[in-house]
């Protein structure tokens, strides 16, 4: 898998952040994350599910759908605690520096006052916000820092 965390920046300034363990490159999650959670809210609903396995547009269950680890529904987010019964998946609650520095394995994802920044695990590259065109950039084999196209 591509790990990565996501996180948001609470009110005090500090991030709530959890893992993922699959498809955390930009053009999976920071793609589903720029596109499908928008709000504080659904951000924080996700948050709060702890670590998860996948991530997806949603983090509800259906009323009529069947979820679980094994039996993922199409579209919902696959969680460590709520589909698989884990313990000790909880957020973790850093300051932005630790978030970025030591807790992002190879990508990590900050929502911030309505908008999504992105660093990929390579010290030397920077956070930028996340954007279409930076998703853009990823699809068409953009280097980690986002800065140069990749020579082949």
């Amino acid at each position: 898998g591509t790990h990565s965390r996501i996180g948001i920046k609470m009110d005090d300034g500090m991030v709530k952040h959890i893992y993922c363990h699959w498809d955390g490159y930009i053009s999976n999650n920071g793609d589903i994350l720029f596109h499908h959670y928008k709000s504080k809210d659904k951000v924080m609903k996700l948050i709060n599910l702890g670590d998860i396995s996948s991530l997806a547009n949603e983090v509800d269950i259906p009323k009529d759908k069947i979820h679980n680890f094994d039996n993922p529904c199409d579209g919902v987010t696959v969680a460590y605690g709520r589909d698989r019964g884990e313990k000790d998946i909880e957020p973790i609650i850093s300051t932005e520096k630790e978030f970025w520095d030591d807790y992002i394995e190879e990508y990590g994802y900050l929502y911030d006052n309505g908008k999504w920044f992105v660093k990929t695990s390579h010290k030397k590259c920077d956070m930028v916000e996340l954007s279409e065109d930076v998703i853009k950039m990823e699809n068409e084999h953009y280097d980690s820092c986002f800065k140069r196209y990749k020579r082949h």
